[in-house]
């Protein structure tokens, strides 16, 4: 619960705006183009609210997106909600730091009919 008298939009009118040109990434499924935000628009997510769970008049769409700084890697959460997803970047390992493969699973998925 955010607290009493905060809203979204004094927050964002108190940051600083600054001008960003860098390489960004985006891990998505193939639904969507990479920069469409369609889907942002039918569920809320972590920074976003959508017609999911909200009027349509309080709702905005958005583009989740990492940006290259350097890091080995990111731990996010799933948004599934189904635990973390651990995102390397393997051209970015340092030196010191291994990756050991411990075991490998191949699933044989398949798509449940419709009821």
């Amino acid at each position: 619960m955010p607290p009493s008298g905060w809203t979204a939009q004094r927050a964002i009118a108190r940051c600083d705006v600054q001008a960003l040109k860098q390489a960004a990434w985006r891990g998505h499924r193939r639904r969507y183009a990479a920069l469409d935000h369609g889907g942002s628009v039918l569920l809320s997510g972590r920074f976003h609210q959508a017609i999911d769970a909200f009027p349509a008049n309080a709702c905005w769409p958005v583009l989740y997106l990492a940006l290259d700084l350097g890091v080995e890697g990111m731990l996010v959460p799933s948004a599934t909600g189904l635990g973390d997803n651990l995102i390397v970047f393997s051209d970015l390992i340092r030196p010191g730091s291994v990756l050991v493969e411990v075991r490998s699973i191949d699933p044989n998925l398949i798509k449940a009919p419709k009821p």
